[in-house]
């Protein structure tokens, strides 16, 4: 596949500590993410593929909108689990998503964890500057590339649905606009979605309506009803219930939950810095 260009629209790096082993999440992101254990490790799957272990420094890669399911294992040792991960929104020759044209081991091979290390140290360099991080990150970008392979989906109407959705999910879209847009009947439209996703037109929109959800509430302190209304869900009941159904939790309480989790990882991150430099 010719890569002509390739855009960085999205960066972001952020760490975590954690004494809480069995730790279980299951969640979308809308961006693809980078994850490294550096203490302990994981256990990840990604949709309802059987999780597996990373293994120490071990690095799973989970493209968006996928669901990710993972647990966290301290190591038995220290007692700590610690980990460091990018998450990176990549546009390939000015129109295609990079995880939407390769697909990448779920799990990194071993050989790799060392330079993943080095980049994503640089790439969270924040007293460097922001020319200096993106290098290390595009270096992260290189290593997915030699071990991805290119997707065999070569129908460009999948990636062009992917991308309208991706584009309008905060706008009222209807099955019937969909449809419109790209020629479809709604049977036809309804066929296609279930060829390509394996669900219907709207489950796919919520899906990523929800993913974009997840981001606002761990990010931001945007009320409940807002966070709704910024992902298309006006309605703050059915927001709810939809996230409900999908999270387990009411996204109050999703959001208390990592709030919760956070605050503990940086008191751990600060106990264990502070460690570090006693010795």
């Amino acid at each position: 596949m010719n890569l002509e260009t390739m855009e960085v629209s999205y960066f972001e790096t952020a760490g975590l500590c954690t004494t809480e082993d069995g730790l279980h999440h299951r969640k979308r992101l809308p961006v693809l993410s980078v994850v490294q254990a550096l203490e302990g490790s994981y256990n990840f799957g990604l949709d309802d593929a059987l999780p597996r272990p990373t293994g120490p420094l071990g690095v799973f890669v989970a493209p968006a909108d996928r669901l990710q399911d993972i647990t966290h294992r301290v190591d038995p040792q220290s007692g700590r689990m610690r980990a460091h991960w990018i998450f990176l929104d990549v546009t390939v020759n000015g129109r295609q998503r990079l995880d939407d044209l390769y697909d990448f081991p779920q799990i990194l091979p071993a050989g790799r964890n060392e330079a993943v290390y080095r980049w994503l140290l640089q790439a969270a360099d924040r007293e460097r500057g922001l020319c200096h991080r993106l290098a290390g990150g595009y270096a992260l970008l290189d290593i997915l590339l030699e071990e991805g392979t290119p997707t065999e989906i070569q129908d460009g109407t999948r990636n062009e649905i992917k991308g309208y959705i991706r584009q309008h999910y905060a706008e009222k879209l209807t099955v019937e606009e969909i449809a419109k847009h790209f020629s479809f009947s709604v049977p036809t439209l309804f066929r296609r979605f279930q060829c390509y996703f394996g669900c219907s037109p709207m489950a796919y929109l919520n899906e990523i309506r929800l993913s974009h959800a997840v981001q606002l509430l761990e990010t931001t302190d945007r009320p409940i009803a807002e966070v709704g209304e910024a992902v298309g869900l006006e309605d703050p009941a059915y927001f709810s219930r939809l996230f409900r159904r999908q999270y387990g939790l009411s996204p109050i309480r999703y959001r208390e939950r990592e709030r919760g989790i956070r605050e503990k990882q940086q008191t751990n991150l600060q106990t264990a810095d502070e460690g570090r430099t006693a010795e």
